[in-house]
């Protein structure tokens, strides 16, 4: 056809074409015989056919009519299948979540089989990005709860505990005491960056960046390559990798503050059993020491 057709004038062309006249399509679709007349006249000139055969006594299907029949069913019922689908969709609750990327790798795994069990009706999803992005979606209302790593600017959020940050290094790594240490960070603004970069300044250790990414994966894989050495949660050791300290040269790092971000003071009960569940989940990590 090349042009549109409004479900209204199809749903009068097979009401006439079913019943076999324009009284009767009328009175099944409660209108006006002349609104159904109307809508006929308008289809035929949307789709530049005739669609019946009109006498005093009968009305018929054209060629033309036949060929639309099929097509004109499937139109109607793709329409109501596509609003059904999404009064569905509109009726579905979900649970906003943010975290970072490593965070995900290391809760979600605990946390999505309980929280499906309790509420297998709602739809849980989970937005991964840095902290302070993750902070200001929250704030924005586009996240319900969000789990982070302090930043000195950050807004709000309720500290939960500080999380022992380590340095780590393949499993063969090896670095000289004089050698500048080639480091595998996130971009800059990283908690995790700064305070590598910061330690090492305090003992005076030269260093170089060797690779930057903000994606673990990518970093992790740096890191075991040899590529150089990065600092991350104990929680998040990577495979093949160990966590390397004095014996190399390398200065403490200390602990970052871990907190939660809350879209408002009342939690829905779905809402609170993630809050739940992200607390329970950071205790049970290596590293980790919960706010009193």
């Amino acid at each position: 056809m090349g042009v549109s057709v409004e479900p209204e004038l199809l749903k009068a062309f097979l009401a006439v074409a079913e019943l076999g006249g324009f009284s009767a399509a009328a009175k099944q679709l409660n209108v006006t015989q002349s609104t159904v007349s109307l809508q006929i006249k308008r289809l035929e000139e949307r789709v530049g056919s005739s669609l019946f055969h009109r006498t005093s006594r009968t009305v018929t299907l054209t060629e033309a009519g036949a060929i639309l029949v099929p097509y004109a069913e499937r139109i109607l019922r793709l329409n109501g299948e596509a609003q059904d689908a999404l009064a569905c969709s509109s009726h579905v609750q979900e649970v906003r979540v943010g975290m970072t990327d490593e965070q995900a790798g290391a809760y979600l795994p605990y946390i999505l089989p309980v929280f499906t069990r309790s509420f297998p009706d709602y739809r849980l999803q989970v937005f991964c990005d840095t902290s302070p992005v993750l902070v200001e979606r929250v704030h924005d209302g586009l996240l319900d709860i969000a789990i982070t790593i302090r930043h000195p600017d950050a807004r709000g959020g309720t500290l939960i505990g500080q999380e022992t940050l380590c340095w780590i290094g393949s499993g063969d790594f090896e670095l000289a005491l004089d050698e500048d240490i080639p480091l595998a960070v996130n971009p800059e603004g990283c908690v995790y960056r700064a305070s590598a970069i910061a330690a090492l300044n305090r003992i005076g250790r030269r260093w170089r960046i060797a690779f930057t990414s903000s994606h673990p994966i990518s970093t992790n894989i740096a890191v075991q390559t040899g590529l150089g050495i990065a600092v991350k949660a104990v929680r998040s050791l990577p495979r093949g990798c160990r966590v390397l300290g004095g014996q190399e040269g390398l200065p403490s790092l200390g602990t970052v503050a871990v907190e939660m971000h809350t879209s408002g003071p009342v939690l829905s009960e779905p809402v609170q059993m993630i809050r739940n569940l992200l607390l329970q989940t950071a205790e049970r990590h290596e590293g980790f020491v919960a706010a009193v």
